[in-house]
């Protein structure tokens, strides 16, 4: 029988290539983006699809988002939370409205979209949320001091989700990916602290590295339509992984970085363990 899927995100990069792939699957889906016209303008009137706008920050619009899927469907099977943006900048040329910003969408978006359907999935007894965080959940980095954190906050929470929703049928995967080849970096997709370049002290090594990330932009490695394949060759799985890399970037990066933290914790045990109690 034809699951049902609802992805946010889903009007372009890795949510349209997946739309894409599960509508000629058979599949049903739900898609849903804060502008719903390019989903409805590509694929036009199908019966197995239901193009719905919806701003992951406004819980009013995902209530009405999940309330549409059930009318429709009956049913939500499998929830791909997509959506969101990179926010880049000096730290202390962020605003605090601006890094709220960056949380509001990747962060606590996500945990609304997820409260909505899992609501749902309990009821079920049944489901399957497959969270994308990124590479950048694992290693932060200069200019990265909003988007990192949001992500390593995504990681976390699978983690917890991942021991909490087996006790209601529900599977949890967490898919980090490096740099795919999407529009994730084009100024429509990636904002920038309003009050970059104006410190001095960081001025010289902002356009240096404003101007290498720009440079990559369309040049990544990772093909969108082959995650979407990943995504849905997990999702068929009786026993996904909990936490997935997507990328052999990635792998190669993951690796080197694990070593880097296992010789810095060698180097400090002396004193690590040195804060234990006498007793």
């Amino acid at each position: 029988m034809a699951r049902v899927w609802l992805i946010t995100g889903a009007s372009r990069g890795i949510g349209a290539a997946l739309v894409a792939q599960l509508l000629d699957a058979g599949e049903n889906v739900v898609a849903t983006s804060r502008d719903a016209g390019p989903i409805r303008a590509r694929h036009g009137d199908l019966p197995n699809l239901l193009a719905v706008p919806m701003d992951v920050a406004d819980e009013s619009q995902i209530g009405t988002a999940v309330e549409a899927a059930l009318v429709r469907f009956g049913r939500i099977d499998v929830l791909v939370n997509n959506a969101g943006y990179g926010h880049i900048g000096i730290f202390e040329e962020t605003s605090l409205n601006e890094l709220r910003d960056q949380f509001e969408v990747n962060v606590f978006g996500v945990f609304a979209v997820t409260k909505a359907v899992a609501a749902v999935m309990r009821q079920q007894r049944s489901g399957l949320i497959v969270n994308m965080s990124s590479y950048a959940a694992f290693q932060a980095g200069f200019a990265r001091g909003a988007y990192n954190p949001s992500k390593f906050v995504i990681e976390g929470w699978s983690q917890a989700l991942a021991d909490e929703m087996p006790v209601i049928g529900v599977k949890v995967v967490c898919i980090s990916p490096g740099f795919f080849r999407t529009d994730i970096w084009d100024e429509s997709s990636m904002r920038y602290s309003s009050a970059a370049g104006t410190l001095p002290e960081y001025a010289e090594r902002w356009a240096q590295f404003k101007t290498a990330h720009t440079a990559l932009n369309h040049t990544q490695k990772g093909d969108p339509e082959k995650l979407a394949s990943l995504i849905i060759e997990v999702s068929e799985m009786d026993e996904p992984p909990t936490a997935l890399l997507a990328g052999s970037e990635t792998v190669d990066k993951m690796l080197s970085l694990l070593e880097s933290r296992a010789q810095n914790v060698r180097r400090w045990e002396h004193l690590t363990r040195s804060t234990d109690g006498d007793w």
